[in-house]
């Protein structure tokens, strides 16, 4: 009984380690919401620039409740959700219309939403809260090497 008790508070002592980032989540936050898409704005307009500060101190004049912290910053690559290649603002206008679909799953609507926003913006390849990247599990747990 001791074992499991202890094997349980191990493994959930890693739970926060198990879980990848996912796309269009910048702040500590587990949910996405508009703090995300003012960061991902600020980002924009700071030139894709790779100084946290600058991104905040941007995030705060539009938005002041977006005081930060960051997790990380927009990636071109992890935040691409029409999968061109380049995180634009394409990819801002899905974030927005996946935003006013109420966050929800189906591209077709999120598309039609996004369509009716922009007409230029291209095809949904992902949704925002997609997990990006290899996985964080640890090697030593797992026993398999990831590329």
């Amino acid at each position: 009984m001791k074992k499991c008790l202890l094997v349980c508070l191990f493994l959930c002592g890693l739970m926060p380690q198990l879980f990848a980032q996912t796309a269009f989540n910048f702040d500590t936050a587990s949910d996405i919401d508009i703090k995300d898409l003012i960061y991902y704005i600020s980002w924009l307009q700071a030139e894709k620039t790779s100084n946290v500060s600058t991104v905040v101190a941007r995030a705060m004049e539009i938005y002041p409740a977006a005081s930060g912290p960051l997790s990380r910053l927009p990636d071109e690559s992890s935040d691409d959700l029409n999968g061109d290649g380049v995180a634009d603002i394409k990819d801002l206008i899905f974030m927005i219309s996946w935003i006013q679909a109420e966050k929800i799953s189906d591209f077709t609507i999120v598309e039609n939403r996004a369509l009716e926003i922009w007409n230029g913006v291209g095809s949904l390849s992902k949704l925002p809260g997609t997990p990006i990247g290899g996985s964080t599990v640890p090697v030593t747990i797992t026993g398999i090497q990831l590329d």
